[in-house]
């Protein structure tokens, strides 16, 4: 699953909102350097979406808009024999 996300660094308050289905807004208190912004994201997504396989920045390493996978877990897959 993609999803979008536009991330406010620096604030005093962390937060996400869900804006529609496939879009979010992130509130990080971490600064936009050294990638810790980026790494707080995941964090936070992960906390958000407990059951992910995995969560990884496909898009905006060094922008505020960004594009994430979110990998499905294993069990929910399909399969096929």
């Amino acid at each position: 699953m993609l999803i979008r996300i536009k991330v406010f660094p620096h604030t005093r308050k962390e937060e996400i909102k869900q804006v529609k289905p496939d879009k979010f807004e992130m509130h990080i208190r971490a600064e936009a350097k050294r990638g810790e912004a980026n790494m707080r994201v995941i964090e936070l997504l992960k906390e958000q979406f407990p059951q992910a396989r995995g969560i990884r920045i496909i898009k905006g390493h060094t922008t505020p808009n960004k594009t994430v996978e979110i990998l499905e877990p294993i069990d929910s897959l399909p399969l096929f024999i």
